[in-house]
């Protein structure tokens, strides 16, 4: 689980890298008014790994597509 430090920031589940709230996406089934609010991997992690699953699943991707 993300560990909150000062409500300012969180350490990232993926990366273990301290950020502040503004490097995570707002949940938006959750009050954003504490870090439990924010995704638990950081916007950076979950970028590359959307990208790593796209370059994984090319031909799965390309069927829906069409």
């Amino acid at each position: 689980m993300a560990q909150v430090i000062l409500g300012k920031e969180k350490v990232c589940t993926k990366c273990a890298i301290s950020k502040p709230l503004s490097d995570y996406y707002a949940r938006k089934n959750k009050p954003v008014n504490k870090a439990y609010g924010y995704t638990s991997a950081c916007k950076s992690c979950l970028l590359k790994q959307g990208s790593d699953y796209q370059k994984a699943n090319k031909e799965a991707n390309a069927k829906r597509q069409q």
